[in-house]
């Protein structure tokens, strides 16, 4: 198995704009790739980010037997994790967006530093099942499951 580069935990100011531009603002925990590059200049301002789908992407092959071991993973981590989603997140109107095992975390609940091991032991998960272009982003996120009134029956219109 080759060795997996660890990465560096975010800036306060890489945190709070990495996801600029999704709607649900989430903080950036920690994460794989490549260095994040803060904007500079008079007009300085973070690039708007976008959600896509996977597509044709190997992972999608292998993700029923994939995901039960990153949940493992994160429980033998005690991460209280809120959302395991696989998603492309890249810059708005740019023609490439990375396949990403985004996971959202319960707000304050994982320090930066616990952070970067949880995404480099999801990363090795990954490459050693042959997934090596795959990033990992941990993001602070609060899952809501909304419910909506009751379905009324056939004939409640005014039907006998």
């Amino acid at each position: 198995m080759s060795s997996i580069a660890l990465p560096e935990l975010p800036s306060e100011m890489e945190a709070a704009c990495y996801y600029y531009g999704l709607p649900s603002r989430p903080i950036l925990v920690a994460r794989t790739g490549t260095a994040w590059k803060e904007p500079t200049g008079q007009e300085a301002y973070p690039a708007r980010m976008e959600l896509c789908p996977v597509g044709d992407h190997a992972i999608t092959g292998i993700w029923e037997k994939l995901a039960p071991k990153v949940i493992h993973c994160l429980g033998l981590k005690q991460v209280e994790w809120t959302s395991i989603d696989v998603v492309r997140i890249g810059k708005r109107r740019e023609p490439f967006a990375p396949v990403v095992l985004w996971i959202g975390v319960t707000p304050g609940s994982l320090p930066g530093d616990r952070g970067l091991d949880v995404v480099s032991q999801c990363k090795s998960l990954l490459v050693e099942h042959g997934i090596n272009d795959v990033e990992i982003e941990i993001r602070e996120s609060v899952v809501t499951r909304h419910s909506g009134p009751t379905l009324l029956r056939r004939n409640s219109f005014g039907e006998e």
